[in-house]
């Protein structure tokens, strides 16, 4: 008698899923687990490593190169809230404040333009 997962696991809870993953026949010869591992390692190096080059060329090749902020700032008075100073520095700033990409309350630290990746 054979059940699916999902009926394994509404029906039974884990003996029945214990049941059910046993049942999976292991690999009974050393050319079986050969066969696995050849499986594994092709996956791994044409499907795995291309997947993760087009994911850096669209990450760091296709982006535009250059900040992109929103503009204009607007200081919502639920945002950006200091109750107390940081330990560190002059208490305004985050741990890892980045001038350009972070606002403090008052606003963004330098005057730069904002520039879209469209220009």
């Amino acid at each position: 008698q054979s059940l699916s997962l999902a009926r394994a696991i509404r029906l039974g809870g884990f003996s029945q899923l214990k049941n059910f993953a046993s049942k999976a026949p292991a690999p009974q010869s050393s050319a079986d687990v050969h066969g696995l591992t050849k499986r594994w390692k092709f996956i791994s190096l044409f499907f795995a490593l291309p997947c993760v080059g087009l994911l850096w060329v669209n990450a760091f090749v296709m982006s535009c190169g250059h900040n992109v902020r929103s503009c204009p700032f607007i200081p919502y008075p639920h945002l950006r809230l200091r109750t107390k100073k940081f330990p560190w520095g002059d208490g305004n700033h985050t741990f890892f404040h980045n001038p350009v990409t972070n606002p403090l309350p008052e606003g963004y630290e330098d005057c730069c333009e904002c520039t879209p990746c469209d220009e």
